[in-house]
């Protein structure tokens, strides 16, 4: 008869794998809780709509605002910018429905490591250390101040590098050889594009702690 115990049984006999999440804290995460959106499976596809609607709504109303939502006036309208619309509408949704994936399967991954006996018993203290100090650096202020640094600070290399054209967009026009930005624009710069990046440089970071943690 085998002595090994289901991942499940496993995970929930151990205090610190039943609450480990990678995904489950953080300051976003608890504004997100008093917000009622932080559940990763009841409130999913509410934070979907929340979030992708505070990126796009804005950007569709303040471009059929201002008259570059089709083709009128503008080389690039707002509904014809592929990359945009693929960013706010299909990257987004993405990044935070991998949460609900990474929440349900990360747990069973630690515990397999305890049925399979992956773990020296030597090493088992500094097995559950290294999952309570993951636990520490997800919690972490400082880190996603710190994303939140690395994001705006980068936003004027965005604006100067990433989104130059030599035509008027729904973002900007060209008014004697200087760029404008369109409202539309400050929005998508200063809001949409910076949630963005934080949505992805975040999960850099859980990339981070997750390789720090099998290390």
């Amino acid at each position: 008869m085998s002595s090994h115990q289901p991942a499940e049984d496993l995970a929930s006999s151990r205090p610190e794998l039943e609450t480990f999440s990678l995904v489950l804290g953080g300051p976003l995460y608890q504004l997100l809780n008093r917000a009622h959106l932080g559940d990763v499976t009841s409130h999913l596809q509410l934070r979907i709509l929340v979030l992708s609607g505070i990126c796009w709504l804005p950007l569709f109303v303040l471009s059929a605002w201002e008259g570059t939502l089709f083709g009128s006036g503008v080389a690039v309208p707002f509904l014809l910018d592929i990359e945009s619309q693929s960013r706010f509408l299909v990257c987004v949704p993405l990044l935070i429905f991998a949460e609900l994936i990474v929440h349900q399967r990360i747990r069973g991954i630690l515990a397999q490591f305890l049925e399979r006996r992956l773990i020296p018993d030597h090493a088992l203290a500094s097995f559950h250390r290294a999952i309570s100090n993951a636990m520490v650096w997800r919690n972490s202020v400082i880190a996603e101040l710190l994303l939140l640094v690395l994001v705006f600070s980068s936003g004027y290399f965005v604006r100067t590098h990433t989104f130059v054209l030599d035509a008027s967009a729904w973002y900007s026009s060209l008014r004697n050889g200087q760029e404008s930005f369109s409202f539309a624009g400050i929005w998508f710069f200063w809001i949409s594009i910076p949630i963005t990046q934080f949505l992805i440089l975040r999960w850099f970071y859980r990339i981070f702690i997750w390789s720090r943690l099998l290390w």
